[in-house]
């Protein structure tokens, strides 16, 4: 039996047919909830994989920092020696943070303290780089880019250093600062950024990474961000200076006289280390020929105008921090890679 638009009443004629349900597709829209779960699972089975291996591990730079938060968590002041007033520690955040684990589990040994930090460290990092690509709509960029990234070798070498807890800061500025809306916003943007230069000091190239783009942006200055950043780092340029003198430690200049007696500069050892870790094999073709491709991909996105900004600042920040190493010409050391 056949049914006529004109045997329909009034009001069925005029009723919408309702649409059919749109696919969701891994480039446009909200991510399916199996993807958000597959990135959890990766992400953290990955990091799981990576601790289980390097547990308790660390490189001998990391000791330092050790011994410096262990004599601070006991009172003696943030000194290698006793009563050696000498600033030898490359992250000051790191060390007060150990300096606080210490204190709340004195029982536990540093290098164990340092496996903690890096493992949250390494999921947090992958975490964030997922959650870039669902804000960027970039999903089968975001995915992989958060396991490569717990799996980067370069990372996992610098294990129980400042360098896992460092990459989190930053992403995790970047991401709250290309979605800030509110001044709240800016303000946790800016704490971040803050907490970022206290566990490197190089990590004031984002600050004028930041800055710069906002002011590109709205044409004013970030003040809210700026005060953040301020406040978060006010304690410490106070104490440093009252202690040492100065807040800037003695390693940077260590680093560069090595590089003046003939150790391999920052630019050539991360291109020699980068050359050693892709060998001989397959793997050597497959990734360099994924450079191009991957730049004529940002190219055709930004002539999309997608909304690429925080994996443009990711960009950027790296670039900045290879170009600052570049021109001071310091020596090179596998942790320094990771950006």
């Amino acid at each position: 039996m056949v049914i006529t638009q004109a045997a329909l009443s009034p009001k069925e004629q005029f009723q919408p047919t309702p649409a059919p349900p749109e696919p969701v597709h891994a480039e446009s829209g909200k991510p399916p909830l199996w993807m958000h779960l597959l990135a959890v699972v990766g992400v953290s089975l990955l990091t799981l994989y990576v601790s289980l291996g390097l547990w308790g591990w660390t490189y001998d730079d990391a000791f330092i920092i050790y011994r410096y938060a262990r004599n601070f968590a006991e009172g003696a002041g943030m000194v290698y020696n006793l009563g050696e007033h000498y600033l030898g520690t490359s992250s000051i955040g790191y060390t007060l943070l150990l300096a606080g684990l210490h204190k709340a589990a004195p029982g536990v040994d540093f290098p164990l303290l340092g496996s903690l930090v890096s493992a949250a460290g390494l999921w947090a990092a992958g975490m964030l780089v997922w959650a870039i690509g669902v804000q960027t709509r970039t999903l089968l960029v975001g995915l992989p880019a958060a396991l490569l990234t717990v799996a980067n070798p370069m990372l996992v070498e610098s294990w129980g250093g400042e360098m896992p807890l460092l990459l989190p800061l930053v992403l995790g500025a970047i991401f709250c600062y290309s979605r800030a809306t509110s001044t709240r916003a800016y303000l946790l943007t800016g704490a971040l950024i803050g907490a970022a230069v206290l566990t490197r000091q190089d990590s004031l190239v984002l600050v004028g990474l930041i800055v710069a783009h906002y002011l590109w942006k709205h044409r004013k200055l970030p003040l809210a961000l700026m005060g953040a950043i301020f406040v978060v780092l006010l304690p410490w340029l106070l104490y440093s200076w009252a202690f040492f003198g100065s807040p800037v430690p003695g390693t940077l200049g260590a680093k560069v006289a090595q590089g003046k007696a003939g150790w391999p500069f920052f630019l050539s050892g991360s291109l020699n280390l980068f050359s050693d870790i892709l060998g001989k094999g397959l793997a050597r073709p497959l990734v360099l020929s994924l450079l191009p491709i991957g730049l004529a991909t940002l190219l055709w996105d930004l002539y999309r105008r997608r909304k690429l900004e925080p994996w443009l600042l990711m960009l950027g920040w790296a670039a900045l921090f290879t170009a600052g190493y570049t021109a001071l010409r310091v020596a090179f050391y596998t942790w320094y890679a990771v950006p």
